[in-house]
């Protein structure tokens, strides 16, 4: 089971993995979760950096009922600090989907 994160700066035609989380981070409702930080300097400054969670089962094709939980993602710039963040309590993405 493989959590990888992409970014694209171009609208997403292309997609660069950025990371692989392959290890076991606790998944049990209430524990708090795991902290992951993922460097992204390699699209500091592009204009449209686009940032996707793509969850997969290397040795399945078929498992519908394996998943990934994110929550609390926090995107910070070491030059201006928090740009962006979302604890996705109000059960809407509109805020960082945007077309």
């Amino acid at each position: 089971e493989v959590l990888e994160v992409s970014t694209s700066t171009n609208g997403g035609a292309t997609w660069d993995l950025r990371a692989s989380l392959t290890q076991n981070l606790p998944a049990t409702p209430g524990t708090g979760g795991a902290a992951v930080e993922v460097p992204l300097s390699s699209v500091a400054g592009e204009a449209d950096v686009r940032l996707r969670f793509r969850y997969r089962d290397p040795n399945r094709t078929d498992s519908p009922s394996d998943y990934a939980v994110i929550d609390d993602i926090l995107i910070y710039s070491d030059e201006s600090g928090l740009l962006f963040g979302d604890g996705f309590e109000s059960g809407t993405t509109w805020a960082w989907s945007a077309p």
